[in-house]
């Protein structure tokens, strides 16, 4: 190795689990971590990507929850260089290797590179991979750093998936005793990422990857509207850790609602109450209930499989304050599922809306889309992709009176697999157009 090899290692880990009084707090700093060396500082070869895969499969045979890391692929040495074309998501060795590692069930994040100012300016490997949450950095001003790589990838999914913190961020200098610097990176913005995801999993220990990635993506700050520079934005932990989850109890067969209030009142724990209706029912409501932590907690009913649940929580502070959450909305889920999203209004049945949600959403194999019809007219169902192209005809000729039924398996009109990424459902009918967003992960 060459002699400043561990500089930049030991900078990175600092940040997220690095801690000495007055000096540094690493954002999982009480985290349990296994650390490998894949990189030779030397030179850039494939053999250091073959050394990647080695450290992912190492880790998954000791059981880690969360991988992250802060390097990237694409130009060579020894020739072999990566293409634009390359990052298509199921290419390179590494990118390979993260995509395996989610699929077992590893939470996996890396930074999107450093090349946003360069002549190559996308994400470098494994950056590009489907499941993987790529890291982009902005400044104190949530302004997108300039060398911070950007999307698309080569197949068209939104790339960086989030940001976080990335310019003049404080972590361990290794080239002295007791030594602190100031870098730039998206290398410094991954480890704060991957510190909120390791906070998830401490406080709801049942956290699945899959959950973990969308609560992280659909909390942040653009994710409403994501984007090729910033992806779904800047990652928040206190929205990340507040967001509703779903656990499975298989001894009763049963799904539990957890759920943090932050709240620098003061909460009155017997006033923290769920709301909630099944099936456009009338709202019940319900004490939620607590053992001292910060996390509240409700036992569903048992329900029937994809039977539809909206609620929302409120709750009292110990000056009597009178609050909601969301404010305006409602969470709703699918019962049998694991995502929570949420609504705007409270829709009491499908036709006031006419084209119904996709269930399930995200998906990996099927999703059933319905629409109502009040009579027969010439209706058109077709799936888009992020980018607006046409991916497949889902129906194409009359409605039937009353609801409409399909299901989309993930293939193009050639029958192909798409690949993972958010794709549009859009339905025109008479002369009014509906449309929708859905997410398919591999």
């Amino acid at each position: 190795d060459s002699q400043d090899s561990g500089l930049h290692g030991t900078y990175v880990f600092s940040i997220i689990g690095g801690y000495k009084d007055s000096s540094i707090i690493g954002v999982a700093y009480n985290a349990t971590f296994v650390l490998a060396k894949t990189e030779d500082d030397r030179s850039e070869t494939h053999i250091e990507e073959d050394n990647y895969a080695a450290a992912l499969q190492w880790m998954d045979s000791l059981g880690v929850d969360i991988t992250t890391s802060s390097l990237g692929y694409n130009i060579f040495d020894s020739g072999g260089s990566y293409t634009y074309a390359d990052m298509n998501g199921n290419t390179t060795i590494v990118t390979k290797a993260a995509n395996l590692a989610f699929q077992r069930g590893i939470l996996v994040l890396t930074a999107a590179g450093n090349e946003g100012d360069t002549k190559w300016k996308y994400v470098d490997a494994p950056a590009d991979g489907f499941n993987v949450i790529a890291v982009g950095a902005v400044d104190s001003n949530n302004t997108v750093a300039s060398f911070s790589s950007i999307g698309p990838t080569y197949d068209g999914r939104i790339k960086p998936d989030i940001v976080a913190m990335g310019v003049d961020v404080y972590g361990a200098d290794a080239d002295g005793y007791n030594l602190y610097t100031y870098d730039n990176g998206t290398s410094c913005a991954t480890p704060i990422a991957s510190g909120i995801a390791a906070l998830l999993y401490s406080a709801f220990p049942s956290m699945t990857n899959i959950q973990a990635r969308y609560i992280l993506l659909h909390t942040a700050g653009n994710s409403e509207t994501p984007d090729n520079y910033r992806g779904y934005g800047l990652i928040s932990a206190e929205k990340a850790l507040s967001y509703p989850n779903l656990s499975y109890d298989q001894g009763s067969n049963t799904y539990r609602i957890n759920k943090i209030f932050f709240d620098n009142s003061g909460i009155i724990p017997d006033s923290v109450k769920i709301h909630y209706t099944l099936n456009n029912s009338e709202f019940s409501d319900a004490v939620l209930s607590n053992d001292g932590r910060p996390e509240y907690y409700f036992t569903l009913p048992m329900l029937a499989d994809s039977q539809s649940v909206y609620l929302y929580f409120t709750y009292r502070d110990s000056s009597g304050n009178f609050f909601r959450e969301p404010a305006t909305k409602y969470y709703n889920f699918k019962y049998g599922g694991k995502f929570i999203g949420t609504v705007s209004s409270y829709l009491t049945e499908l036709s006031s809306k006419v084209l119904g949600n996709n269930y399930p959403n995200p998906f990996n194999v099927l999703t059933r889309i319905d629409f109502y019809s009040g009579k027969n007219v010439h209706a058109k169902l077709i799936i888009l992709d992020g980018i607006g192209q046409t991916v497949k005809v889902l129906f194409n000729g009359t409605a039937n009176l009353g609801i409409n039924t399909f299901v989309w398996d993930g293939k193009n009109g050639r029958g192909e697999k798409c690949a993972s990424g958010v794709y549009y459902y859009i339905l025109t009918l008479g002369s009014k157009n509906y449309g929708n967003k859905m997410v398919l992960m591999r």
